[in-house]
């Protein structure tokens, strides 16, 4: 007898399989080390604005907001680009061939 999952699917069917790969897109959740990279990546963007903007005085909220949205931008992104299927190789086109002169000048 087949070992079954809670959802009642067998162990190692290709429906399981396939369910998987799209929750593990789906409830990704982020680990210690890259909720620390991506804190550190907005620090650094927001001290980047703030320079960009001269050093103003009580606007690091709004550089910091600016940092967030442009890091979770490029994160989603990546992630979007991660998980699309790669297209499959196309064969080469083959050039048409040359059409011969049919009239030619005497």
């Amino acid at each position: 007898m087949t070992e079954r999952f809670n959802d009642g699917v067998a162990w190692g069917s290709r429906r399981r399989s396939k369910i998987s790969a799209r929750t593990k897109l789906l409830t990704h959740k982020p680990t210690e080390a890259t909720v620390r990279d991506r804190q550190e990546r907005i620090r650094q963007r927001a001290h980047a604005i703030w320079e960009r903007a001269g050093r103003p005085d009580g606007a690091h909220q709004q550089h910091w907001d600016q940092a967030t949205a442009e890091i979770d931008a490029e994160i989603a992104t990546k992630e979007k680009t991660a998980s699309r299927p790669k297209p499959s190789p196309r064969q080469p086109k083959t050039a048409p061939a040359a059409k011969e002169e049919t009239k030619s000048k005497a």
